[in-house]
């Protein structure tokens, strides 16, 4: 299991990649 900690960066990153793309 990831922990909250990379839960929280993968859904800053996704949010991210979807703002940029």
């Amino acid at each position: 299991m990831i922990s909250d900690v990379e839960a929280l960066l993968l859904q800053n990153f996704q949010s991210a990649t979807q703002r940029c793309g």
